[in-house]
C-alpha cells in the first residue's frame, strides 16, 4: 500500500510537471490530469493491499483429514479447557454428537472499580 501511494505521488508529479511546462504552459491546468494519472497508477496497488487485507481477516475455511467424531471431541475438549481473561471459561451446555452442534456460554466476571 505504501509504495502503491509513493508511485502515485510520483506519477502525479511527474505528469503535473510534464504537462504544466511542456504541454499547456499552464501549471494551473496540469493540476486534474496529474491526479488522474496518480490515482490510475497507484489503483492496482491499493487494490491488492484491500485484497490481502479481506483475505487475512476472512480466511478460507480450512477441511483437516480426520473422522467427525474425532473433531467434534477435539472443538469439545478445546472449549471446556480454554480459558479467557482473568479466568473467564466457556461452559458446555449440551453437545449432540448426532447432530455436531455444540452450545456453550462464556461466562465472565466483571469488576467495577470505585473512583
Amino acid at each position: 500500500m505504501g509504495f502503491g501511494i509513493s508511485l502515485g505521488v510520483f506519477v502525479f508529479l511527474l505528469t503535473g510537471a510534464f504537462l504544466g511546462q511542456m504541454v499547456l504552459h499552464n501549471n494551473e491546468a496540469s493540476f486534474f490530469p496529474g491526479l488522474v494519472a496518480g490515482v490510475w497508477a497507484a489503483w492496482p496497488f491499493l487494490h491488492q493491499s484491500r485484497v490481502q487485507r479481506y483475505n487475512f481477516l476472512h480466511p478460507v475455511p480450512r477441511e483437516y483429514k480426520v473422522p467427525v467424531k474425532q473433531a467434534f471431541a477435539k472443538v469439545r475438549d478445546l472449549l471446556a479447557d480454554t480459558s479467557y481473561n482473568f479466568g473467564d471459561k466457556w461452559h458446555i451446555a449440551s453437545a449432540d454428537t448426532t447432530s455436531g452442534r455444540i452450545t456453550a456460554d462464556l461466562r465472565f466476571t466483571d469488576v467495577l472499580t470505585a473512583v
